[in-house]
């Protein structure tokens, strides 16, 4: 989550947890039908969940207890309630045009398809259910009741400065890491390549294990995602005749540096330019069309700065699909309006594949 939407968040004395919103929801919804003698089980869909759920701040801030918001979900469904408007001002960009369902509900959908890779939920037609053989890691969710302090000091503070509360992000991550218990979300990237093998060298058959893989963190994605483009870039030199330069493509972002890019590649276009490339990876079991993502306000200033050779890599990966898309100069393409940016922390960013079309993801071969 982002330092504004964190900042929101306190403003509104807000504390809750999505995931475990969401098991609660459902497991009322399954109370109530079965009180109905309906044998369906409950589910609930991106839409659904990004309405009645996240919008709500009754809900979010403990005012509507899960039982009502499913009887909600349940109740609209039968209304055939149809909940996104775009001529609703709240759905706008900073252009004034309207942003697309999917950009509306692409927070909601993010959890969603994160709990599925958790083995928490299953997915039908995009509808989202509690798995059945996992009632001891659902009841982990539901019955977790603590809650991360390091964000205390600042509740009832007015004027906060999202700077203090990035300094919070790492101790979130250590929190996380040390409560959760590792057998539900863990993965090892050594299990994906072998000791002698370079980072970049990822072939096409562990892309298939890594994303249909139950234990997938969240984590771990990013990591695999760069992974998975320097293996292309590698290849696309050889390809173009640039051998020599193969060796120089490197990993570039870490902990403790941060220049606004993750990968310094070539352009191998006849000159010895650099291609300085920001990978933005999401991770399913089943293909989704999610072609937003974020640019923090530094990428934002270096893409500024580096122009035409500053190039985001927007990957999706799904069991049976690989998709790629590059932006290249990311500002220019916003202020020629071929890509919609919403100020945001840096700039959230979407765009439509009828502007741009998918790039082959070449894997690397001797």
């Amino acid at each position: 989550m982002k330092p504004q939407d964190t900042k929101d968040i306190i403003a509104n004395k807000i504390r809750f947890k999505p995931a475990r919103l969401i098991i609660q929801v459902l497991l009322e919804g399954n109370k109530l039908l079965s009180e109905n003698n309906n044998v369906k089980e409950m589910s609930i869909s991106a839409e659904e969940a990004t309405y009645c759920i996240f919008n709500d701040i009754r809900v979010t801030a403990g005012k509507i207890a899960p039982k009502k918001v499913a009887q909600i979900i349940l109740n609209n469904r039968r209304r055939k309630i149809k909940y996104y408007n775009p001529r609703d001002k709240k759905v706008q960009s900073l252009t004034g045009k309207p942003r697309t369902k999917g950009d509306v509900t692409r927070y909601a959908g993010d959890i969603l398809d994160y709990m599925e890779i958790a083995n928490l939920l299953s997915v039908h037609y995009g509808y989202y259910s509690l798995k059945e053989n996992q009632i001891q890691s659902i009841n982990v969710f539901n019955e977790d009741k603590s809650f991360f302090k390091g964000y205390d000091r600042f509740y009832g503070k007015h004027d906060i400065d999202t700077s203090e509360l990035s300094l919070i992000e790492p101790l979130w991550f250590d929190y996380i890491n040390q409560s959760m218990k590792p057998e539900l979300f863990k993965t090892d990237l050594r299990s994906i390549l072998k000791p002698d093998e370079e980072i970049e060298v990822v072939f096409d058959s562990r892309i298939k294990d890594v994303v249909s893989s139950e234990t997938t963190t969240t984590k771990d994605i990013g990591n695999i995602g760069e992974a998975i483009v320097c293996s292309h870039e590698k290849m696309r030199l050889k390809i173009n005749g640039y051998e020599e330069f193969m060796h120089l493509i490197q990993i570039v972002d870490n902990p403790s540096y941060h220049p606004g890019y993750d990968i310094d590649s070539f352009e191998a276009d006849g000159t010895e330019h650099h291609r300085y490339i920001e990978v933005k990876t999401t991770i399913s079991k089943k293909k989704i069309q999610m072609y937003g993502f974020h640019m923090s306000a530094n990428e934002w200033r270096v893409a500024d700065t580096i122009k035409e050779h500053y190039c985001v890599y927007r990957l999706m990966l799904s069991e049976k699909d690989k998709i790629l898309f590059i932006l290249r100069n990311p500002v220019s393409l916003y202020k020629t309006d071929q890509i919609e940016a919403e100020l945001r922390d840096g700039m959230e960013i979407s765009f439509t594949d009828k502007n741009f079309k998918p790039t082959e993801l070449l894997v690397w071969k001797k």
